[in-house]
């Protein structure tokens, strides 16, 4: 009897399956392989690059200390100058080359353009390079045109801050030694900062719990650090420095006492000077300091600096390692919990008695100079100083909003008369039986006239439920006619034509992406709509920009002088100029201004304000755009804010414990762009020096400053 066919078409079936099966899966693992090694070259590539721009900007600033040395002699320099090779080498730079692209005149000062391409990791698949083009500012010695150092004060605050379980994180590519400066007390408590190299007090610094990559912190009066899982390479204080758990670092340094408890030094100098009889500056504490490292159980339990009255200028309270030295006009106390810091002993020395141990060698203290104290300072800034800079002033005048305007491009806009309140702005008015908003009209009537209403200033799609005008304003509740609240309900289109815009009042960004630098008398508030953003006008540019994720920019930006739907007579001849192009104005690098004062006594140098007004600034969400604040600058504790830029807050109000604080996750990025200084530039109009930027004035040995950078 013969077998059944069947069985044996089955058995070869099923083989076939299996063979199929195992060509899926082989494919199946060969595709996860190779996305696997895309997704590991792509991290790599991109770490790479990381490294190479890393590169470049090095060699910019090897480049820039270069000229700066060969200004000093200015007339071989600059008769060299034009036979110099255009390839430019840079000694001890493998992988990095540059080169002179131009020579922007002759006599001082003058620009010279240099094109620099790092590459990193060559000759593999991650290989990847860089080419950033930089412009430097050369000055004669005795120039004499003042020449604006960049400013490194990123966080520059006039009054208390307070950080607890905040995030602050600072990005740029530059890798400049940024600082972070509190004319007041600083206190942080379970808070992560990067990117702040310095860390600089008027007062008294307390970081408890958390992270930091500060390289420096400088107070005037104490130093408490404990239970930071990072290293602080330098420590400064003009009175005590205490620190516990665990903290390691390289230098601490106190014109009074040090007391350790579980720390990890290289150096450690106390000059043992008493506060309370020293007639001596550096060892002293402004009034209004906060004594961290006193035997005060309402201030910390677990250290207290009671080292001087002791009669100890260092004491250690539990173990501490020493890699080099404990230097102290003073006694030591704990000489026992001090440990060496690896093979070799330590130096004690110590201005009393003293026994050498396994542990350390007994000699004379190596003192050096008392630490100097960080300077404070007092700024006046008054938003009225820069009311006549606008693009369009808002008021509220009987009833109506009312808007001033300047500098723009329409021969039927021409700038508002002195003393005339400006054009009529119709809200929920009518065009030809439509609704209609954002008109600027010569007239009282809501019935858009178009002979009569030569500009549309504002635009907006219906969306968050909301169809009303882009611009309304109240004087209920804590608003009054004298100090208005506007509000800015806009969208992610058009809202308001780009430009310089002043507020008489309050002024609060609901809704919207707006490409304008925002002024107001009062204060200013940015929501937590996070479709919402600022961009200032010099970010934003001639034509706009599109996102860019890599570079913190998640908002598309109207263009100043490209904008649709608005009309060519609405932009601002101030940033738009002839052939299409962008004209940047110092006042263009901020989007966001506030604070006014109402009453001066005085005049000229010793003109001081005794009434000021608003100047809060808190923000929720993305605004790119250097920020003043006249008084207190605030994120928010529920949510992500974003700065693309630089931030100071001057305390001008007055108010008992002023207090910053910060909450939440804030973000900071400082690269610029061809038309963007993150550092506001020349400091806009008015009374002081703005973000605390150094001048100088070309004299001396001259100079050689970056003014502009980008990468090609």
């Amino acid at each position: 009897m013969k077998g059944n066919p069947h069985r044996k078409q089955r058995g070869i079936a099923t083989l076939l399956t299996l063979i199929l099966i195992g060509l899926a899966l082989t494919v199946a693992v060969m595709s996860a392989t190779r996305q696997l090694r895309s997704q590991q070259e792509q991290s790599i590539t991109l770490h790479s690059q990381t490294i190479a721009q890393a590169r470049a900007w090095t060699a910019a600033e090897v480049l820039r200390e270069y000229l700066e040395q060969q200004v000093g002699g200015w007339d071989a320099f600059t008769a060299a100058l034009p036979t110099l090779p255009a390839d430019i080498t840079i000694d001890g730079f493998d992988g990095v080359s540059a080169r002179l692209m131009a020579v922007t005149g002759s006599a001082s000062p003058f620009d010279v353009t240099v094109q620099i391409t790092a590459q990193a990791v060559e000759d593999t698949r991650a290989s990847s390079s860089s080419t950033l083009e930089v412009v430097y500012r050369l000055t004669e010695p005795g120039g004499g045109e003042t020449v604006q150092e960049p400013s490194l004060r990123v966080i520059d605050y006039r009054g208390d801050l307070e950080i607890e379980s905040g995030t602050i994180n600072i990005i740029s590519l530059s890798h400049q030694p940024y600082q972070f400066y509190v004319d007041g007390n600083v206190s942080m408590s379970s808070a992560k900062i990067s990117g702040i190299d310095n860390l600089l007090s008027t007062g008294s610094v307390k970081f408890t719990g958390g992270e930091g990559d500060f390289k420096k912190i400088h107070a005037n009066c104490d130093v408490l650090v404990s239970n930071i899982t990072v290293t602080i390479d330098h420590i400064l204080a003009g009175r005590n420095i205490c620190m516990a758990d665990t903290v390691t670092t390289k230098t601490i340094e106190a014109n009074d006492s040090v007391t350790l408890a579980s720390v990890y030094a290289d150096n450690i100098y106390a000059h043992a000077t008493l506060y309370e009889d020293s007639e001596d500056r550096y060892a002293s504490c402004l009034s209004d300091s906060k004594k961290y490292c006193t035997p005060d159980p309402d201030e910390h339990t677990s250290l207290r600096a009671s080292s001087l009255s002791e009669g100890f200028g260092v004491k250690a309270e539990w173990t501490t390692y020493v890699r080099e030295s404990i230097n102290t006009k003073g006694q030591i106390g704990g000489a026992e919990r001090t440990k060496k810091r690896g093979n070799e002993k330590f130096k004690m020395g110590v201005s009393g008695s003293c026994s050498s141990s396994g542990e350390y060698d007994c000699g004379v203290p190596s003192m050096g100079d008392p630490v100097d104290r960080v300077e404070n300072r007092f700024e006046v800034f008054d938003v009225n100083d820069i009311r006549s800079s606008a693009n369009y002033i808002f008021s509220y005048v009987k009833g109506r909003i009312r808007v001033k305007v300047r500098g723009l491009k329409g021969e039927k806009i021409p700038d508002t008369p002195q003393g005339d309140d400006g054009y009529y702005l119709v809200e929920n008015g009518s065009l030809d039986g439509a609704l209609a908003n954002g008109w600027l009209c010569a007239t009282e009537s809501t019935t858009v006239n178009l002979a009569s209403c030569p500009a549309k200033i504002t635009w907006r799609n219906a969306n968050n439920g909301w169809d009303g005008p882009v611009i309304s304003v109240s004087t209920s509740g804590s608003c009054s006619k004298d100090r208005p609240c506007w509000d800015l309900r806009g969208d992610a289109g058009a809202s308001i034509a780009p430009g310089i815009a002043f507020f008489v009042g309050d002024l609060d960004v609901t809704w919207g992406i707006y490409t304008n630098t925002f002024i107001a008398t009062g204060d200013i508030t940015v929501s937590n709509d996070k479709s919402s953003a600022v961009f200032a006008p010099n970010f934003a540019g001639y034509a706009g920009m599109s996102t860019v994720p890599s570079r913190g920019i998640d908002h598309a930006a109207l263009g100043v002088c490209t904008s649709n739907p608005y009309d060519d007579a609405v932009r601002p001849t101030d940033f738009c100029g002839a052939n299409n192009t962008y004209k940047s104005t110092a006042l263009g690098n901020y989007a966001l201004l506030a604070g006014s004062c109402n009453r001066y006594s005085g005049e000229g140098e010793n003109r001081v304000c005794i009434e000021y007004v608003g100047g809060d600034i808190e923000v929720k969400t993305a605004v790119y755009g250097t920020i003043k604040a006249g008084n207190v600058f605030q994120t928010t504790g529920d949510g992500t804010s974003v700065v693309h830029g630089y931030i100071s807050a001057v305390g001008q109000r007055g108010n008992t414990g002023l207090i910053h604080d910060l909450k939440g996750s804030t973000t900071i990025y400082l690269d610029p762009t061809d038309t963007y200084d993150p550092s506001g530039g020349l400091i806009v109009p008015g009374n002081g020096n703005g973000n605390g930027n150094e001048t100088g004035t070309g004299s001396g040995s001259g100079s050689a400053v970056l003014r502009w950078s980008r990468y090609l």
